[in-house]
C-alpha cells in the first residue's frame, strides 16, 4: 500500500471521512472512561471552550486514524471479509488462476534460464497481474488493480470506524443516563435502534465491497485469458504457415 502516492483530494476524504468517524468515537470513549472512572470532568464540554484548536487538530487525527484504519483494512479485514468469502464461493476461478500460473512456472522451469532455487522463489512469489505486462501498459494495469481498490477501502474503512463509533455512542448514552432528559424505555430503544443501524450499516457496506472485488477478479481473469488465447491463436498461425 503507498500511504503517499497519489494525494488527491478523493484519496484524502477516503481516508480523512473513516478516521474523522474513528475520532468522534474516541472522545466518546474517552469521556465513557471518565464517567464509570468518577471523575468529574466533562471532555466534550472542555473540546467545545476550544474549538478552533480541536478543529484544527482534528484534521491531521483523523488522517491519521483513516491510515490506521487502512493498515488494519490491509492487514486483517481484506482477507476476512473479501478475499476468503470469495474464494470459497468461486472456487473453480481461482484453480483456473492456479492452471494458468502453472503452465507459466513450467515454461520458466524448461526454459533452463533459472537456476532451481530462482524457480521455486518465482513459483512462490509470481504475481499473475504482472503476466498482462507484455500487452497492457503499467498505467493501465494499476488501475485495473487501484479502480475496486479506491472503492473497497472506504466501504470496509467505513465498517471498521462505524465498529467504533455505535458501541462508544451507546456506552456514552448508558454512562450519561443519570443526567439525561430521558428515562430508561426510551434508552433502550435508541440503544436497538443504534445497534439496527449498525448491522445495516455493515451489511450494505460488506455486499459493496464484495461487489467490487468481484467484479475486479471478472475484470483480471478476462484479461488473463485473452491473453492465454492470444498465445494459443499465435501458435496455431505458426504451426500452419
Amino acid at each position: 500500500m503507498n500511504v503517499f502516492g497519489a494525494f488527491n483530494f478523493g484519496r484524502l476524504i477516503k481516508t480523512f471521512l473513516p478516521g474523522f468517524i474513528i475520532l468522534i468515537a474516541l472522545v466518546f470513549l474517552t469521556q465513557v472512561t471518565l464517567n464509570l472512572s468518577n471523575i468529574e470532568f466533562n471532555f466534550i464540554k472542555y473540546l467545545k471552550d476550544y474549538q478552533v484548536l480541536i478543529g484544527f487538530m482534528s484534521i491531521p487525527l483523523s488522517l491519521t486514524l483513516g491510515i490506521f484504519s487502512n493498515i488494519v483494512f490491509f492487514t486483517y479485514l481484506n482477507n476476512v471479509l473479501i478475499r476468503n468469502p470469495y474464494k470459497k464461493k468461486h472456487p473453480e476461478l481461482i484453480e483456473l488462476q492456479k492452471t494458468i500460473a502453472e503452465e507459466i512456472y513450467l515454461y520458466v522451469n524448461n526454459a533452463n534460464t533459472f537456476t532451481q532455487d530462482s524457480y521455486l522463489s518465482i513459483k512462490e512469489h509470481f504475481d499473475l497481474d504482472y503476466h498482462m505486462m507484455p500487452k497492457v501498459q503499467l498505467e493501465k494495469l494499476i488501475f485495473l488493480q487501484e479502480s475496486y481498490r479506491y472503492y473497497m477501502e472506504f466501504q470496509l474503512n467505513t465498517i471498521f470506524a462505524n465498529t467504533f463509533l455505535f458501541p462508544s455512542l451507546i456506552l456514552f448514552l448508558w454512562s450519561e443516563r443519570n443526567t439525561l432528559p430521558i428515562n430508561m424505555s426510551p434508552l433502550i430503544i435508541i440503544s436497538t435502534g443504534m445497534v439496527l443501524v449498525y448491522i445495516f450499516l455493515f451489511k450494505i457496506c460488506l455486499r459493496a465491497g464484495r461487489l467490487n472485488y468481484e467484479k475486479h477478479r471478472q475484470k483480471h481473469l478476462n484479461y488473463i485469458v485473452s491473453l492465454e488465447l492470444e498465445k494459443e491463436q499465435a501458435k496455431f498461425y505458426n504451426s500452419n504457415k
